[in-house]
């Protein structure tokens, strides 16, 4: 029996890709410029070209601006660290401070103070030579900041990595200088002549004192001056070793060598 009111059937239109295109894609203005960025009910033109809107569908992230790479060298490096303000001290106090030291140096590209309350400042120079020439100037100077003259001291700027390094042998060292003052006897002055180290390397060594030079013609010549490695790192491990010579050395014969090195060495392992 055929059913009241006839009329035509309802239409029916394949949906899966493979059967033929999708009616509702075919004729969208959106799908064809495949983009819809210009806006709700923009409609382009249907022969402008895809290339008109390529800065639309652009999506790439800009270049990011090149990041600072320090030279492996640090003597060639341009950055000068002064440290030795107080704790918290205000930015414009420290490059106020830099600025004086600077007045009649050439070759200066940048002051500013490593933060806005900090205890150190970098100034930057236009060049390697110009920074030696006054590294060279001003070897073993301090610095005055408020009441103390001898505040602020200066240092070729560090990775990260060298300034733990540095840290860590610097511990080592104050340690010993402090055994020879307090129970060899010997004034500070002297006692920090005595030891040596080089932070690059992890190496601390026990010196004597500089010789006195006679200026005689007839004068016997100088003999080397004596050098005793103590302690060395262990780059594969990470730890700091106490050299059997450092143990025989009636100078530091009563120092306590495990307590210093295992502090040093946790607090080195920590850090990584």
């Amino acid at each position: 029996m055929a059913a009241k009111g006839g009329g035509k059937k309802p239409a029916v239109f394949p949906m899966s890709p493979r059967a033929s295109a999708d009616p509702l894609q075919t004729h969208d203005p959106w799908t064809r410029a495949g983009n819809r960025a210009a806006g709700l009910g923009f409609v382009p033109d249907e022969h402008e070209p895809d290339a008109a809107w390529a800065g639309y569908t652009n999506t790439a992230s800009s270049p990011k601006p090149a990041q600072y790479t320090m030279p492996a060298r640090p003597g060639d490096r341009t950055g000068l660290i002064f440290g030795g303000f107080k704790a918290d001290t205000d930015r414009a106090h420290i490059e106020e401070c830099l600025r004086k030291i600077m007045l009649h140096v050439d070759g200066v590209e940048e002051i500013q103070a490593l933060g806005k309350f900090a205890i150190a400042g970098k100034v930057t120079s236009t060049d390697n030579n110009m920074m030696w020439t006054f590294i060279k100037a001003n070897t073993k100077v301090k610095f005055q900041h408020g009441d103390d003259a001898r505040a602020v001291w200066l240092s070729i700027e560090k990775t990260q990595e060298e300034r733990r390094g540095a840290g860590r042998i610097s511990g080592i060292v104050k340690g010993l200088v402090n055994h020879l003052t307090e129970i060899g006897g010997l004034d500070p002055v002297t006692a920090k002549r005595h030891i040596d180290s080089d932070y690059k390397t992890g190496i601390i060594v026990y010196r004597d004192n500089s010789p006195v030079i006679n200026l005689d013609e007839d004068a016997a010549p100088l003999a080397p001056m004596h050098l005793v490695r103590i302690i060395q790192k262990d780059y594969a491990a990470g730890d700091f070793e106490v050299l059997a010579a450092a143990r025989d050395m009636i100078e530091v014969k009563e120092f306590s060598w495990d307590a210093l090195m295992l502090e040093a060495s946790a607090e080195e392992k920590t850090r990584r």
